[in-house]
């Protein structure tokens, strides 16, 4: 692309210079201003081309809407706020166009923090689990035991009970 604006560049000038001769001055002031806009474009491509030039998804000062909270434990909330460049990196995560996309962000946000109550729950009621089988497990029903204790570590992804599984086999 920058090879055609330089192209366009040299064939501007040779215009501008066959019309100067001609004392077209009308069509001279034209191409003069095409130079000067290539010339532009062909920055701008620069540019581009060296990752300098950022194309924002909105205006600076436009209407967005922000995730926030006040502290650690403190709900989620949206607020509305006027965009600055600062925030322009967090468009999407923190910083939305919508107030829409903020509500669905905001909801996901929540649905992933009850998640991760739930699994803390879960794996620590399996551990719990686990340590009563350790301890209470009969020795006439064994293979039914042992199929809870895999299952259990299984859910646990925790092959760190190695030794509580060692002792139960031994047991």
């Amino acid at each position: 692309m920058e090879r055609e604006l330089e192209k366009d560049l040299i064939e501007i000038e040779g215009a501008i210079k066959e019309h100067a001769k001609r004392d077209n001055v009308f069509t001279m002031s034209v191409l003069q201003r095409c130079y000067k806009l290539v010339s532009e474009l062909k920055e701008y491509k620069d540019l581009e081309e060296q990752k300098k030039l950022l194309k924002l998804p909105c205006k600076i000062g436009q209407k967005v809407y922000m995730l926030y909270h006040l502290c650690e434990d403190a709900a989620w909330e949206i607020e509305e706020h006027k965009i600055r460049l600062e925030d322009i990196e967090n468009i999407g995560k923190t910083v939305f166009l919508t107030q829409e996309e903020a509500e669905a962000a905001l909801l996901i946000n929540k649905m992933s923090r009850k998640s991760e109550e739930i699994f803390e729950w879960l794996t620590y009621r399996t551990k719990e689990y686990v340590d009563f089988l350790t301890r209470n497990a009969p020795k006439k029903d064994k293979a039914e035991w042992n199929y809870r204790f895999i299952a259990a570590l299984k859910f646990l992804g925790d092959y760190s009970l190695e030794d509580e599984w060692k002792e139960f086999e031994e047991g």
